[in-house]
């Protein structure tokens, strides 16, 4: 029997396990024959389909995200006209829910697999092999040949997961993209209704001893980036404190990605979180609200105050980067309680915040009781919320603004501490109502242009004119340029002067000072091309009334 695997991934860096994880579990069917046919989302479904044709398969598989099941239904659908008598089975996160109007709008779908398909797929593709019907199979939902569907509303789960093969010994693992992904635990003990392992997953931890393993195995084959699948990371908090020892201590040259929950950090996890080298982490904070009421609302149990408390402590006594996590669209949710979510975050200062409306997934609490709690989503991917009883239709679609304006402005390092300068003293997220006024929220804008923008918004505010100016020569833009007003300097620092940082020794041949008169001081660049070709090696200053001419 041939299987084709249709892998269509988010972009040319992500993988997904789903392959690998599945190929492993299906070894010891040995007159299994496997392949794959990989993209990624900007491939167009007719060639798709020939790549996945050309090789004759009995079965194609695919996994169904929100991202990507538009285009792998387009190609289901035409590999399904051009070969009739092959199988197709989907499965995946789609897949959760009820998948009745799935298989009425796409009539070329023969099977689908709700839960985890390593459960039931070797019996499944057993079934398909001897021509036998897959009933009472958990989570395989599946059309009969007189049209009717067969579906028990269970959902396969893999209870032998944690001891399995991980995923790298299969030769479909990846390791050539810019980072793997492994997984230390599946299920959750959270109630969080919006998500889709609130339901029915039992928790389930790998080994120390088999994650050791897997991640010895990576190493050897060159992986230095891994993004950690864990939504429990840090519950319990001792589980967490041995595998950091693990990950920093027994594999010092990876960095690993983690979602973490900032109200669960121990006294033992702060310690060695603190002792961390800087970036040998990349944390994920899944903040998504401190609204009592739209916290409650969800099953979420959390505490906003320890949350928060737990955030500070990440963002300035750890040198981790850290990125948060807000949701809007929530039940309970006012646009005014956005607001405030993100001008706290904004005060504080983590590495990145990112800012989503709710989607309303297939297979979670939500999907159901959505009507109830008025919350009007859309029907198809990705099902984002578009009005709540709390929150009207143009106040998400203001958030939507807000999100961009944040991914355009704060999340671009060289912005950041402006952007938390103009917010500061300009009253609030304002600052990202005019940048989407000035179309700067909805269109990808050249780095230049948006320092240009800030420049023209703070023309009242002289200490944020100088954060601008500043950033401007920091981020390696030109010191020629009128926007920082700097003018080239070939005396000898005056007296008094002091680097904020001792220059590193270079030439005067390469070495040239610039001169920034700012509205309560005076500060001198320095750059020298033999050590950057753009940017700044140190700066000095002076106070205003001090300083020569």
């Amino acid at each position: 029997m041939r299987i084709v695997w249709l892998a269509v991934n988010a972009s040319h860096a992500h993988a997904s396990l789903a392959l690998p994880l599945l190929h492993l579990a299906c070894s010891a069917q040995g007159e299994l024959a496997w392949e794959a046919v990989s993209s990624t989302l900007h491939d167009d479904p007719g060639a798709l389909a020939a790549a996945v044709v050309a090789r004759e398969p009995d079965v194609v598989a695919a996994t169904l995200y929100l991202f990507n099941s538009g285009l792998v239904l387009e190609t289901l659908s035409r590999v399904k006209a051009l070969r009739p008598g092959c199988t197709t089975i989907v499965g995946g996160p789609e897949c959760l829910g009820e998948v009745g109007d799935l298989f009425a709008r796409h009539p070329w779908v023969d099977l689908a697999v709700r839960g985890e398909g390593e459960a039931v797929l070797p019996e499944l593709l057993e079934r398909l092999r001897r021509a036998v019907a897959p009933s009472g199979l958990r989570g395989v939902c599946w059309r009969a040949a007189d049209g009717t569907l067969h579906d028990d509303g269970s959902r396969a789960v893999s209870r032998s997961w944690p001891t399995a093969p991980p995923p790298c010994r299969s030769p479909f693992f990846d390791t050539s993209r810019a980072f793997v992904q492994i997984e230390t635990s599946r299920g959750c003990r959270g109630a969080c209704a919006y998500c889709t392992s609130c339901r029915d997953l039992p928790l389930r931890q790998r080994p120390l001893a088999a994650i050791r393993d897997e991640l010895a195995a990576l190493r050897d084959r060159g992986v230095r980036e891994v993004r950690v699948l864990d939504r429990t990371f840090n519950a319990p908090a001792g589980r967490a404190g041995d595998l950091l020892a693990l990950f920093l201590d027994e594999f010092p040259s990876m960095r690993f990605h983690l979602e973490i929950d900032p109200a669960g950090l121990s006294r033992g996890l702060r310690e060695r979180l603190r002792r961390a080298a800087p970036g040998a982490l990349h944390l994920e904070a899944g903040l998504q609200t401190t609204a009592p009421r739209a916290l409650a609302a969800c099953g979420r149990q959390a505490d906003p105050a320890r949350a928060l408390d737990g955030l500070r402590f990440l963002v300035h006594e750890t040198a981790l980067p850290t990125h948060v996590d807000l949701l809007a669209g929530l039940p309970e949710q006012t646009l005014s309680d956005v607001e405030h979510d993100i001008e706290v975050l904004l005060d504080l200062g983590p590495a990145e915040i990112q800012l989503e409306v709710l989607k309303v997934l297939p297979g979670t609490p939500f999907w159901g009781s959505a009507k109830a709690l008025g919350l009007c989503h859309a029907p198809l991917p990705p099902y984002e919320v578009l009005q709540t009883p709390a929150c009207d239709a143009a106040g998400l679609r203001r958030v939507v603004a807000w999100s961009r304006c944040l991914d355009r402005f704060y999340n671009a390092a060289a912005l950041q501490a402006v952007v938390r300068e103009a917010v500061r003293t300009g009253g609030g997220v304002a600052v990202f109502a005019a940048a989407s006024e000035a179309d700067l929220g909805t269109a990808p804008a050249a780095l230049e242009r948006r320092f240009r923008f800030l420049a023209a918004s703070a023309a009242d505010r002289p200490g944020l004119l100088d954060a601008v100016r500043l950033a401007w020569l920091r981020a390696g833009l030109s010191p020629a340029d009128p926007l920082p007003g700097a003018a080239p300097w070939k005396q000898p620092l005056p007296a008094g002067a002091r680097w904020q940082a001792q220059p590193p020794a270079g030439s005067g041949a390469t070495q040239r000072l610039w001169r920034l008169a700012l509205s309560d001081r005076v500060v001198w660049v320095l750059y020298d091309r033999g050590q950057d070709e753009r940017r700044p090696i140190a700066f000095a200053e002076l106070p205003a009334g001090a300083a020569a001419t």
